[in-house]
């Protein structure tokens, strides 16, 4: 079997020192590998072509061709890994092969919040630690990741001090009513270990579906609370920069998909445009 190029290690020290979350550079090193073992002649020596009959092949066990969103995680992994092996000054290759390859087309996101009568279902009849966990997401929309790092001492009246943010870097979420009276009387440590659960994100996600699924009857995930916090926001008529500082995201067009308007806001705002002054006859 041919040695797994040292690129790749060399490549995820470079990403990390540039301030890549652990979970990015764990992803990209399992999909450089991937390719590292998959392409005819490696990472190293590849050309154009068998990098895009790479991307498209099927799964070998499902026969299915990869996800849109799939495939364009692939695509800027490899593009980030080839940027950095051919930068000027430093190469570690003579070329780029993504040089020339166009990105895959995106499909804008949609929102998913949920319907009113299954929040309250799950508000109502959901025991912890996912009750909990929903609790967290649906009134400051915290992630998986971001729940299962909160200790006790994080949470205030006002505000969440979320140590464990998506990225990496620590974030500051606002408090609600409702997560207070969850949280206050808790004792200190690890707010998920405390109600029964296990501080992984993988855990929390993974369980919280089987759960909704089997004890509740709603195939759902958690991270749709998420999605329904700032839904919520929206229709309340919060605008989009006021979405974006909740949600805690990097860039206002992840924002957009909780910010479009219904068409019974739109035709109110036409409805409400002044009408010109005219001069008495």
């Amino acid at each position: 079997m041919r040695p797994m190029t040292d690129l790749i290690p060399r490549y995820l020290r470079w990403a990390q020192a540039q301030g890549m979350s652990p979970r990015t550079i764990d992803g990209r090193d399992g999909i450089l590998r991937r390719a590292d073992a998959q392409l005819p002649c490696g990472l190293e020596d590849v050309d154009e072509q068998e990098i895009v009959e790479w991307l498209n092949a099927p799964n070998a066990r499902s026969k299915k061709r990869r996800s849109l969103a799939t495939l364009s995680n692939y695509w800027y992994t490899l593009a980030s890994f080839y940027d950095w092996a051919t930068r000027p000054g430093n190469a570690e290759l003579d070329s780029n092969p993504m040089l020339d390859l166009v990105p895959p087309k995106t499909i804008a996101g949609r929102s998913r919040g949920l319907p009113r009568s299954v929040v309250d279902d799950v508000l109502e009849r959901a025991e912890n630690p996912y009750r909990l966990f929903v609790t967290l997401s649906l009134y400051s929309g915290l992630r998986c990741i971001e729940i299962g790092g909160l200790d006790r001492a994080d949470v205030s009246e006002q505000r969440i001090d979320v140590r464990d943010a998506k990225g990496g870097s620590p974030q500051v979420a606002f408090g609600h009513p409702e997560i207070w009276a969850a949280v206050k009387d808790m004792a200190p440590g690890n707010l998920v270990e405390q109600v029964g659960g296990v501080a992984d994100a993988s855990w929390i996600s993974i369980r919280s579906a089987l759960y909704f699924r089997r004890k509740l009857g709603h195939v759902i995930s958690l991270h749709r609370f998420r999605h329904t916090f700032a839904c919520r926001l929206r229709e309340q008529g919060a605008d989009l920069f006021v979405i974006k500082k909740a949600m805690r995201h990097a860039s206002v067009r992840s924002t957009e998909i909780y910010a479009e308007a219904g068409d019974g806001e739109v035709a109110t705002a036409v409805a409400n445009l002044p009408a010109p002054t005219r001069k008495a006859a």
